[in-house]
């Protein structure tokens, strides 16, 4: 058997990981809780001197890839009319920093998010929320998501959905599905 350090960044991403991760990830999507709360006295225990805010913009930094071929694709389809509204899995912090911070709040209509619905993705009540929060009908919704699992569960839900691999134009996906 070998014995694992307890000191040094490998002991400090198991712990972070065993206490935190296990523990808060469900509840902080789901919004019972937010990220940084359940974090201080796990890193204050572990004793490595990082603050968990400083952890959590760390987090949300090096996490915040922007395909801006996507990004511009979506003004695209506002500039016509469409109205666009973002759906993901995040907890409050998260999604602030993504809304505010990355600027998303420029090109969507709004940001539905798991921590705000009590609900993730590919759960039917996540759909059924935007629905309600949106008054629109799922008929009027198409949705594109790039896990098969959401947009079956989408579909299942009566909303027009696709697989987005990243390569197809999504003037052509909304072509495909008759949008």
């Amino acid at each position: 058997m070998v014995s694992q350090p307890r000191t040094g960044p490998r002991h400090f991403e198991r712990q972070l990981a065993g206490r935190i991760l296990r523990s808060a990830l469900v509840r902080y999507h789901l919004g019972s809780r937010g990220f940084v709360f359940p974090t201080c006295p796990v890193l204050e225990k572990i004793g490595n001197g990082v603050r968990a805010d400083a952890l959590v913009q760390y987090w949300f930094k090096q996490d915040s890839y922007i395909n801006h071929d996507l990004l511009n694709q979506l003004i695209t389809l506002r500039e016509t009319g469409l109205e666009l509204h973002l759906a993901t899995v995040q907890e409050h912090e998260r999604a602030g920093y993504l809304w505010h911070t990355l600027g998303f709040e420029r090109h969507f209509a709004a940001i539905h998010y798991a921590a705000a619905l009590g609900v993730a993705k590919p759960a039917q009540g996540f759909f059924e929320a935007i629905e309600l929060r949106t008054g629109f009908q799922p008929l009027d919704l198409f949705f594109i998501d790039d896990s098969p699992c959401n947009v079956e569960a989408a579909i299942a839900r009566g909303w027009s959905a696709a697989v987005w691999d990243g390569q197809t134009r999504l003037i052509d996906l909304l072509s495909e599905h008759g949008t």
